[in-house]
């Protein structure tokens, strides 16, 4: 809408530079600021206190990196051939900063790691997290998780299969690496079909059995 009205009566050029292409070349806040007040908005009285606001809050933002679904497909494809799958020493592998590619995880840690890794909310390191639990927060609090239907899931999206409620060998979980197009979709996980390190593998040969009557869940990390 803002470019729309720019180009249709809103932008008079008053002060240079008069064009919206020249706008929007402007590489100084203050600059911009002062421009687009005079050229846009046009207010009855002169707010030169913007100027200076606009340089703070660039300065506030300018580095913010904001995280994305393809973060989450880099940051596991990086732990690829790392750790080794363990349920009881699921959480031993080393810090977010500095994982251990030696380190153990299970499925859902792996699913934890590389979230968090990315910036995503995830619950705190050592709580109950497993596929049993995030399946009901998708469908629930929507705390970390929320589902997806199949037609939106895309690849950095999660898959979570459970029998029951999921626990131990009855539930399985891995990161989309493409995508959603059915069990052929390609993931990034540890277990499953990848019995010894983190790897790619595919739906329908390593969630196996939990297909038959289990419950699928293709869920998206929250910011």
């Amino acid at each position: 809408l803002l470019d729309w009205t720019m180009y249709n009566g809103q932008w008079l050029g008053i002060v240079q530079p008069g064009t919206q292409s020249g706008f929007k070349s402007i590489t100084d806040p203050g600059a911009a600021a002062y421009t687009f007040e005079r050229n846009y908005e046009r207010p009855a009285n002169a707010h030169p206190e913007r100027q200076g606001w606009a340089v703070n809050w660039y300065n506030k933002f300018k580095d913010l990196k904001i995280p994305s679904a393809g973060d989450i497909v880099k940051v596991a494809r990086s732990f690829i051939n790392w750790f080794t799958y363990s349920m009881p020493l699921r959480w031993n592998f080393g810090s977010v900063e500095n994982p251990d590619i030696n380190g153990t995880t299970d499925c859902s840690t792996f699913v934890w790691l590389v979230l968090t890794k990315a910036g995503y909310k995830t619950a705190p390191r050592g709580t109950t997290w497993y596929t049993g639990s995030m399946t009901a927060d998708a469908r629930g609090a929507r705390q970390y998780l929320t589902e997806v239907s199949p037609n939106e899931a895309k690849a950095g999206d999660i898959i979570i299969v459970n029998l029951g409620g999921g626990a131990g060998a009855n539930g399985h979980t891995a990161v989309l690496a493409e995508d959603w197009h059915g069990y052929t979709t390609a993931i990034i996980e540890n277990g499953g079909s990848q019995a010894l390190h983190a790897g790619v593998g595919r739906v329908d040969r390593s969630f196996g059995y939990l297909l038959n009557g289990g419950d699928v869940c293709l869920a998206r990390a929250k910011k």
